[in-house]
């Protein structure tokens, strides 16, 4: 700059020094036209290699002056397409990352997917083999009072009288096979009592679920309130939050229909229950103690009727395990809640990730105090290096813990 000002000024001296000698000239030769006209050709002659000189120092002073704008140039022309490039690799990480976004929503969907068959299935299988234990005890039922209250006595025989001291022994016997079959009746109460505790146990969990539902819808909807505030840059987020919102939604409906299918199923052990405590009071001791006519047809009915329990006994048991397995696939299946819980939350430091990316970006361009065009790119360079280096951070964190599955398998899970 202090050779440039130097330059100017040693043109502005000769350009000075021959306009002087011109106008000394002038005045010469107006004056004495006669006898000093060698003097007034001289100026002359001088004046025009002083212009020459003038001349050449403004030509070389414009010279190297283009040459530097020319470098400046070709400099800024680099760093722009430097900063274009970063913009464009920050542009394209951006959309990368809410690929991310839509694909863990897709997982959601699928999981929630998985898990709705799973529970359909195993309810609607619990709720037929209720059914069918309930048919069967029905059955037994029927079976048992027609007994206590048939009407049919055999013949006496001649070898009545050979009976008549067993009697007592006969009838003892059967009076503890039927205070048996009682016991095995409460017992089956009991084992209802406890699938009942069972359901309801369920219950409270679909109970948690909604909770956690509605505090899903909130997040949402709050989440969509910001992305309202922040404008166009808040509108991709808008969208994730709308899906989520959605997604409560869908939720909310599936535990609503999963409690109404359980108080199905209770009220099917209530009738069940009530069932067996009918038989319990039908069955009349004492009606065995005034049956010594026909003792040898209730012994014969009692032996088949030993033979008929214990079958319907290895089918209430293996309807048992059934209804057990299903209980127990229904419970497993209900984890996709954690499964769904962790994903959200994933989605939504992902969606933060992204809007502190987003900001940052426009928070970089608040440079406007920076008056020299070179600097003020190389600082946003700079600073665009940093936020793509945070971003990698962040996001390489959040794809460590991200989760894989994608359905819910008995024994694939364990998160509780």
């Amino acid at each position: 700059m202090h050779m440039k000002l130097e330059s100017k000024k040693f043109v502005v001296v000769l350009i000075v020094v021959a306009l002087f000698c011109e106008a000394a000239a002038l005045v010469i030769d107006f004056i004495l036209p006669q006898l000093v006209l060698p003097i007034a050709t001289v100026l002359h002659i001088a004046v025009i290699p002083v212009l020459i000189a003038a001349a050449y120092v403004y030509s070389h002073q414009q010279t190297l002056q283009a040459k530097k704008m020319e470098k400046n140039g070709q400099a800024f022309q680099g760093i722009m397409s430097e900063y274009e490039g970063l913009l464009d690799a920050a542009l394209e990480d951006a959309h990368e990352q809410f690929k991310v976004v839509r694909m863990s929503l897709a997982q959601v969907d699928e999981i929630v997917s998985s898990a709705t068959q799973k529970l359909s299935g195993s309810l609607t299988g619990l709720e037929q083999e209720s059914l069918g234990q309930r048919q069967m005890l029905k059955d037994l039922v029927e079976e048992l009072i027609v007994i206590a209250s048939g009407n049919e006595h055999m013949e006496q025989t001649e070898g009545i009288s050979k009976f008549a001291g067993e009697t007592k022994g006969i009838v003892q016997r059967f009076v503890n096979t039927v205070d048996h079959f009682k016991t095995t009746s409460t017992d089956i109460s009991g084992r209802f009592t406890e699938m009942d505790a069972q359901v309801e146990s369920v219950v409270n969990l679909l109970d948690d679920v909604n909770e956690i539902t509605s505090q899903t819808n909130l997040l949402a909807l709050n989440a969509a309130i910001e992305a309202a505030r922040a404008g166009e840059a808040g509108r991709g987020f808008a969208v994730v939050a709308d899906e989520v919102r959605s997604l409560s939604s869908r939720t909310s409906q599936f535990s609503e229909q999963i409690l109404v299918l359980i108080s199905n199923v209770r009220n099917s052990i209530a009738s069940v229950g009530e069932a067996v405590a009918e038989v319990t009071r039908a069955t009349d001791t004492n009606a065995a103690m005034e049956s010594q006519e026909s003792i040898d047809n209730m012994w014969n009915e009692m032996r088949m009727l030993n033979q008929k329990v214990s079958k319907q006994s290895e089918q209430i048991q293996h309807v048992s395990e059934s209804i057990h397995a299903l209980v127990m696939e229904g419970v497993i299946s209900l984890q996709f809640e954690d499964m769904v819980k962790q994903l959200i939350v994933q989605i939504r430091t992902r969606s933060e990730y992204l809007e502190n990316f987003i900001s940052s970006f426009v928070i970089l361009h608040n440079d406007y105090d920076e008056k020299d065009g070179r600097k003020r790119f190389e600082k946003r360079i700079s600073a665009i290096h940093s936020i793509i280096d945070k971003s990698k951070t962040d996001f390489g964190t959040l794809d460590e813990k991200a989760i894989s599955q994608t359905s819910v398998n008995t024994g694939d899970v364990d998160l509780f």
